[in-house]
């Protein structure tokens, strides 16, 4: 019998949880990205976006990170800004709110 570690179990739930919450965010933020390049306003991106066709591999979970995720976003002027520059800057803004 192979038993493992409970601090293990923990930790590698922890790592899920924070890849998941990267993925995701990453999602979310390339989305709104898209979404301001095409020319439309923010307040219109958070609706309808964090449904289940939106994630890959939808759980309830990463849906409900999602939609925690999304207004941080969108709702920030800085984030809205730095998304129209030129280049993938939705890694950028992952990064600030920590969650990669």
């Amino acid at each position: 019998m192979i038993t493992i570690p409970l601090a293990l179990v923990f930790l590698s739930t922890l790592a899920d949880i924070v890849i998941g919450n990267c993925a995701v965010c990453q999602t979310v933020a390339q989305r709104a990205e898209f979404h301001l390049e095409d020319g439309k306003p923010p307040e219109t991106f958070a609706k309808g976006e964090c449904g289940l066709n939106m994630i890959l591999y939808p759980t309830i979970q990463k849906v409900n990170q999602c939609k925690a995720i999304a207004p941080q976003i969108i709702g920030n002027a800085q984030y809205v800004k730095l998304l129209l520059r030129p280049g993938k800057q939705y890694k950028n803004v992952c990064n600030s709110l920590k969650l990669c």
